[in-house]
């Protein structure tokens, strides 16, 4: 079995308390507020920092190799970490250039959104979107630390934080029926630390258990088959995470927990309709890395909490989504 354990910090200002004394490259986004670039610098030896655009779009070919480039110029050998700041698009980018370049270098990850607190950031999944699927490019790769700082949480938009809101209801809905129904419930800020703990926990419990993804890791893509599908037919219209809720949403449709959903979806500002039609959503699900062939595994549940995995004839699923279409 793989393993995979880096050091894990979750407490409010992690951030601020983060020392490091071997030089490093930050790879953050344009929209970060500076502030914590700043604190990083005081903190830590930053030899040069790459801001890239904020958005799913960044998440590109063009913006990987200009990463790369940056660190050739700058003559960066195995002993420089990388340090990827900033939301799931970055802590995905930056987690890849560390990967790839001169074969892997020291990679800490400072997610400061809650989706890539308790999802892009945790279980070393990192890659690059191309033209017909999301992360069509990746690799597994293990940081030596995740510093999750929930005070971080405080400048990010109420969308953003609903955004992240719809992955934890997905692992809850796969895992943790109790957690599911405790979401029935606005959250403030403060108490998210709490409901971040656990999101990471479950995670952990699966990507340890498979890290590879060979088959209990699949579990943690309910809702992504049709969700990156959306986002991408509407060139990211829609945040990820609401992208998701629509797809658990559809994926639920005829499911005994279909209402709880609904009202959990509702109250965090997800009961959301699709911004394209069924029909274009079809050639993205048919290049979905999840495919085998004619098969793709999808994960589903009967009830809350017991997640399981089924194996679909590509085009049967695709009739599926014919016949009951999303939310238009």
């Amino acid at each position: 079995m793989i393993s995979y354990q880096p050091s894990i910090t979750i407490k409010p200002h992690a951030l601020n308390d983060f020392t490091y004394t071997g030089r490093c490259v930050v790879i953050s986004e344009s929209n970060i507020p500076s502030v914590y670039l700043d604190t990083l610098k005081q903190t830590v030896n930053v030899i040069d920092t790459i801001i890239l655009p904020t958005g799913e779009t960044a998440k590109s070919v063009e913006n990987y190799i200009k990463s790369l480039e940056t660190l050739e110029t700058l003559g960066i050998d195995k002993s420089v970490t990388i340090i990827a700041i900033g939301g799931g698009v970055i802590t995905d980018l930056g987690a890849f250039v560390a990967a790839t370049y001169k074969r892997g270098l020291p990679l800490i990850l400072i997610p400061t959104t809650l989706l890539a607190m308790v999802d892009a950031a945790i279980g070393g999944k990192c890659g690059i979107n191309m033209r017909k699927a999301k992360n069509n490019v990746g690799t597994f790769y293990e940081p030596n630390q995740i510093i999750i700082d929930p005070k971080t949480l405080t400048t990010l938009p109420a969308r953003q934080i609903n955004s992240g809101m719809a992955e934890i209801i997905k692992i809850a809905l796969m895992r943790d029926s109790e957690f599911f129904y405790s979401l029935n419930q606005p959250f403030d800020i403060d108490a998210l630390e709490e409901v971040i703990k656990k999101a990471v926990q479950l995670k952990m419990m699966i990507v340890e258990a498979d890290y590879k993804e060979s088959h209990t890791r699949k579990l943690l893509n309910y809702g992504h088959t049709i969700g990156h599908a959306i986002e991408q037919a509407s060139n990211y219209a829609l945040t990820h995470g609401e992208c998701i809720a629509i797809g658990m949403k559809w994926m639920a449709r005829d499911k005994p927990f279909y209402q709880t959903l609904l009202s959990i979806l509702n109250i965090h500002n997800l009961d959301l309709n699709s911004p394209v039609t069924t029909s274009a959503l079809i050639p993205y699900i048919a290049e979905d890395k999840k495919r085998r062939d004619a098969s793709i595994d999808i994960a589903t549940a009967n009830e809350v909490g017991n997640g399981v995995l089924e194996r679909f004839n590509l085009n049967d699923f695709i009739n599926n989504l014919k016949e009951s279409p999303i939310h238009e």
